[in-house]
Parts: C-alpha cells; structure tokens; sequence
C-alpha cells in the first residue's frame, strides 16, 4: 500500500490551512497507481514539492496531493555539454551541495533553498542574478507524466515546454529536468558584497538600470518620505573558496517550544509603528556601512534569511498578506503612485523589494523587461474596512499599467482581474483542455483563477 496520510497543508504565508490527503510514492509506478485509482474514485490530483509557493497553489479541497520529494535522484554531470539530469523533487540544498565541490553552479535559484525543481519549473521562479532571467531558461528538456499515464520528454521545439513551464503545476507531473550549468573558475563561491544607499526612489531606479553587477537587488523604506532604500550588490572573486554546506535547521521539542513562546511575543508587541521604526534602524545601519567591500560566502549572500532563526511568515499577524508586481519598464514611475498609495492608507510594505526582470516566452510567465516590486503586511489588514477602497484603487492602477502579479505568491487576484493581467490564460487553458481531457489535476488556484 502506498504510504499516504491526511495533514493540515498550508503556503509559506500561513494564510489558508486545510486537511488533505497526502500521498508519498517512491517511484514512478507508484504515482501512475495513485491516478488511476483517482480516476476509478472520481477524484482530482494536484502535486506538491517543499510547499514554499505561498498560497493555495497545491491545494485541492476534498481531492489528493501526490508529494514529489522522492522523486530526488541526481545523475553525474554532463562535462561535455555542462548540464545535470536531476529529479523534479531535489531541493535547491541538494544541488548546491553536490556540484560546490565540483566547480559549477546554475541560476535563477529563488530566494529559499527548500524549494524543489519540480516547483521551480511549475512556478517558473527567478532568482537575484536577473541578467540569466527566470528558471526556465536554465531547462534544456523536460520528463513529465500527463495525465493519460503517458511519459514524454519535451523540449524547446515541443510547444507543450512554453506551457508546463510557469505552468502551476496543472498540465503534468514533472518527473526529471536537465538544467544548464555555468562551469568557470571565476565562480568561486564567494561574493564581493557591497552596498550603496539611496535618498528616493527614482534614485533607486536609476541604479537598478545601470547595474553591471551579476547580482543586484534593492530594499525601500516605505515609512520614509520618499521612499529611501538601499542596493545589494554582489559579484564573484576569482579565488576558489570551498563553499559552505547548506544545513537544515534540525528542531527538537524544546527548539519547538522555544519558537512558539517567541512569535507569540513577538506578535504581542509587533505593530505598524514598530516596523517603521524598524525600518529607520536598517537604513541609518546601512548608511554607516555604506560602499564597504566584503566578501562574503555565497550561501551566506544569497541565502541571508538563514542566519535569522525565525520563520519571518510567522511573526504577521493573520499570516502574511504580499503582492509581488511586476511593472513594464515604460511605467516604472508608477511605483511612486503604488508605495503612496500604500502610506495612503497605512499600509506600507512591512519590508519591500525591488530588482529588476526580462521578458520570456512561457505562458503564464511571471516576465517583462521591467521591475519587480514585493510588497507585504499582516493578512488582517486585509479584514479592515478601508482595505476594500484601497483594493479599488490599486487594481485601477495595475489594470491600467499592465501589471503583473506572481501567480506563486498571489493570494489576491480573482478570475476577473487575472485575465485582464494575463491574457495568455485563454491559451494556456485551451492546451489544458486538449491533454486533461478529464480535467483530472485541479487545485484551489485553479478553481479561484480559472473556472
């Protein structure tokens, strides 16, 4: 029998929670058993990796999750062609692990090591080095199993790969992918880190724009009058450092214990006042350190949030509410419209993140030459009465400069809005329709955006 229990599944934003029935194949036969007897049950499928997308995305009320994270094997690298097979549950960890010792490295890696690549496809993820665009041009090829049990690999010459990519994970079980490689000995493993202060946000912009950095991000203070911020900048040495092993974070029960008496604290004291004054102290402390060099550990750079010993999502209170946008780079000065409206109503980004994005060919792909803005603030805000008249006047200015969400954090949008921001909907749900003749994988994502 195949190993299967009923558990509370829920986002990385701890919003929605609901009891469902998980099941853990260990192989390829296991999961085409665990459809067919959906099938003969007159049930629906959807899968799940690390669960680190935020919302509802791998939720499916009254119907069965098939968790992937069996699905780890890694193959030996292709020196000739420098890619990796590798299986559509190893988690980014792992990966990193394996080839640090090996000289090579991949991109658009997303700001959590948990994820797992089969999500990464499903979400079409990016990562900081915006200059290799999102994950999906780091996949050569892919294995997926359809619904009708049948195995494919699908290429850049299939059209099926522009839809299963960014695909939400509603066409097909991802089983394997081969992932492009960078092999070059300037990739040591350490970063030169370094910062530089802004005053507003349209200096901000400018220096997103005229970055030559390979990695680049920027942090705003949106309690602050216009919006200052600063900019990470990180680029690697050329001296080889052996790389720090990425390590989970084992919790016993006093670990546990320990934790939850401290988001209960915290979210006793925790308020809109104390994050602005948050806020201040972050930017004067990086004022202080502003232009200083260091070279820091590339796990240590681009997985910075693992030095913190809290899970952040928890400290909200209600979960975390965020909206990831993404603004055209003809509409960019439309920010300053989005971050007023925002104190407007007093709901400035508890911490905001802008870096800058380029255009790709998949479906529902979270992609335009342009910048991404991540705003976020405690779920019961969005209880509050005034919450509803700024949702109208936020979704007037995101209509109306052709802005897109991130479908992989969005708890937000509704079918009305989502197919005035991605039209291609109409075409991906077309192809949906020709290869899940059954409509047998469907998620509350699905329910909420599409039927």
């Amino acid at each position: 029998m195949i190993k299967n229990k009923k558990i509370n599944l829920f986002g990385w934003s701890k919003i929605k929670k609901q009891k469902q029935t998980v099941y853990y194949p260990i192989n390829i036969n296991e999961i085409k058993e665990i459809i067919s007897q959906a099938k003969k049950s007159n049930k629906k499928i959807c899968f799940k990796g690390s669960a680190q997308s935020y919302y509802d995305m791998f939720l499916s009320k009254n119907n069965l999750v098939i968790d992937t994270k069996k699905l780890n094997n890694i193959s030996e690298i292709d020196n000739k062609n420098n890619t990796i097979d590798v299986g559509a549950g190893v988690v980014v960890k792992d990966l990193i692990n394996f080839l640090s010792d090996k000289k090579y490295i991949f991109s658009s890696i997303p700001g959590t090591y948990k994820a797992t690549i089969g999500g990464m496809i499903s979400t079409n993820c990016h990562g900081k080095d915006s200059i290799n665009g999102n994950f999906g041009n780091q996949i050569s090829e892919i294995k997926v199993l359809y619904p009708n049990l049948e195995i494919k690999i699908i290429t850049r010459k299939d059209k099926e790969f522009f839809h299963v990519i960014g695909g939400c994970g509603l066409l097909c079980l991802v089983l394997e992918a081969k992932i492009k490689l960078k092999k070059n000995l300037s990739f040591s493993n350490e970063i030169i880190k370094k910062t530089i202060t802004f005053e507003n946000i349209n200096e901000c912009l400018n220096l997103l724009e005229n970055s030559n950095s390979y990695y680049t991000v920027a942090w705003v203070d949106c309690f602050s009058k216009n919006f200052r911020g600063a900019i990470e900048y990180g680029d690697w040495t050329q001296n080889y450092k052996k790389l720090k092993k990425l390590k989970y974070d084992k919790k016993n029960f006093i670990k546990k214990f320990i934790n939850k008496v401290t988001y209960f604290c915290i979210k006793l004291i925790i308020n809109r006042f104390l994050m602005k004054l948050i806020n201040a102290m972050l930017f004067n402390f990086l004022k202080i350190n502003e232009k200083k060099i260091k070279n820091i550990d590339f796990i240590d750079f681009y997985f910075f949030h693992k030095s913190i010993p809290l899970d952040i999502s928890k400290v909200y209170p209600g979960g975390l509410f965020e909206v990831h946008l993404l603004i055209k780079k003809e509409n960019i000065n439309i920010i300053y419209s989005i971050l007023s409206l925002l104190k407007k109503y007093k709901f400035e980004s508890w911490f905001c993140g802008l870096k800058t994005h380029t255009n790709d060919s998949y479906t529902l792909s979270f992609s335009n030459n342009g910048i991404g803005l991540t705003i976020n603030f405690p779920y019961n805000y969005t209880k509050l009465n005034k919450f509803k008249i700024f949702k109208e006047e936020f979704e007037e200015i995101v209509i109306n400069n052709n802005i897109k969400f991130n479908l992989s954090k969005d708890s937000y949008l509704n079918k009305k809005v989502f197919s005035k921001m991605y039209k291609e909907g109409i075409n991906f749900i077309k192809f949906k329709n020709i290869i899940d003749k059954e409509n047998l994988i469907k998620t509350d994502f699905y329910n909420r955006l599409f039927k």
